[in-house]
């Protein structure tokens, strides 16, 4: 795809040698469709946000983890009226005008921790301006970043760049070359997930996708965290033995990849006693 708006986003992401292709996963055509469904009549999604979604609306490396930003969460954002819900529970001040800001055109693109909130308005522009709130500001309007999405993207995209070249300097060389390893197998993973059939091994394929992706990120935080990060078997360790109900074996390529899920099964937990080693002995 040709992206207008945000090539200098994609240019400087992809640019950085650690990270591969695979790691900005985007958006198919029929979850931007399915967003798209649950906007206001005549309302659509400006052209720099519909590229970032083909880009990279499904995850870009492990930015911004932890912030309902992605298309998983904002569809849910979207579908559960969560500006709405914010009006009732109390998020503005008590004198906010809803009347003049809360439009149906306004729309929640990124909401941090239930305390920070990032909007734009689908107002028709391609690239529109970036709206801002944050529990407990005694505003009665939104706050503006005085820039456009794509601006603020590249913003965003800068700042995890320059934190993550910062922070691999430091990592241990070993460490850092068995997390390269292990999130290479990931990816692998996630690609042969991608071609097994939906109607086998359903369960199995749906969960690790969501499972794979919140382990890469995962291997992003042990890197930026390092020494002191917190190393629990669950965030780098899945495989099929986590299901209570054994998936369907008899497809060639499911049984290709739970081989692959055991090895990288393994793999994890090389990275566990290995953490640990460098904590007992540093």
């Amino acid at each position: 795809m040709e992206y207008k708006f945000i090539r200098d986003t994609v240019d400087l992401i992809t640019k950085v040698g650690n990270f591969d292709e695979r790691e900005f996963r985007g958006c198919t055509e029929s979850q931007i469709e399915a967003l798209e469904h649950l906007l206001p009549e005549y309302s659509y999604l400006p052209e720099s946000y519909y590229e970032f979604l083909k880009f990279g609306g499904n995850g870009i490396c492990s930015m911004l983890s932890g912030t309902d930003f992605y298309f998983p969460q904002v569809y849910a954002l979207r579908a559960e009226r969560k500006l709405q819900n914010l009006k009732s529970a109390g998020f503005f001040s008590e004198n906010f005008d809803y009347d003049s800001y809360l439009k149906n055109e306004l729309f929640l693109f990124y909401y941090h921790q239930g305390y920070f909130a990032r909007f734009f308005y689908m107002d028709g522009s391609d690239d529109p301006n970036i709206y801002y709130y944050e529990a407990g500001l005694p505003y009665d309007f939104l706050l503006t970043q005085e820039q456009s999405f794509s601006q603020y993207l590249y913003t965003e995209v800068a700042s995890f760049i320059t934190q993550y070249q910062q922070s691999i300097v430091n990592v241990d060389i070993e460490l850092r070359n068995r997390v390269k390893f292990y999130r290479n197998g990931l990816l692998d993973t996630l690609d042969a997930l991608e071609s097994i059939p939906v109607s086998t091994g359903t369960k199995l394929t749906q969960d690790a996708k969501r499972r794979y992706a919140e382990i890469i990120r995962n291997t992003y935080r042990l890197l930026f965290d390092y020494p002191f990060y917190a190393l629990y078997e669950y965030d780098y360790v899945f495989s099929p033995k986590n299901y209570s109900q054994s998936p369907e074996m008899g497809n060639d390529d499911l049984q290709e990849l739970v081989e692959m899920m055991y090895e990288l099964e393994k793999e994890g937990k090389d990275i566990i006693f290995y953490v640990n080693e460098l904590k007992k002995n540093g």
